[in-house]
């Protein structure tokens, strides 16, 4: 498991920064200091040096049943249809709670690709406090913000 622990991160690793330089990530509020190659490149450094710990064991009963348990805490978790409300040359428009300004409804309007992205984020999220073995962390608690 440390070989494979270690072949994930630097693969993990790898691909992020990859991602970075393509202008795949994108970075508000308190992390636009992320922007700057060389502040993202810091700020990955830890990672580099933490033990990652990779738990991986054969499914049950196959990979059709894995997809099948994690659509579970998918299916409508982040955004329900009811919270839609236009979807137009390539974006889509909803309705959400500012829990920073006292549960406010608000409107957002986002490109299609990148609600997607933020679905998946959600659903990742769902995935990993619901089953651990779906998920990956560093084992360096000051890394897991």
């Amino acid at each position: 498991m440390r070989v494979l622990s270690r072949l994930f991160r630097r693969l993990f690793l790898e691909y992020l920064i990859n991602a970075f330089d393509a202008g795949k990530l994108e970075f508000f509020s308190s992390l636009q200091s992320l922007r700057d190659r060389a502040s993202f490149l810091d700020c990955l450094a830890p990672l580099r040096e933490a033990e990652w710990v990779v738990y991986a064991k054969r499914p049950f009963a196959g990979p059709q049943q894995v997809l099948d348990y994690l659509g579970r805490y998918t299916h409508r978790v982040a955004i329900s249809n009811n919270r839609l409300l236009d979807i137009a040359q390539g974006n889509v428009r909803f309705c959400y709670k500012d829990y920073r300004h006292d549960a406010q409804q608000k409107t957002m309007t986002l490109q299609a690709q990148s609600l997607s992205a933020a679905f998946c984020y959600m659903c990742f999220l769902r995935a990993f406090s619901a089953s651990a073995t779906t998920a990956f962390w560093p084992t360096d608690t000051e890394n897991r913000n």
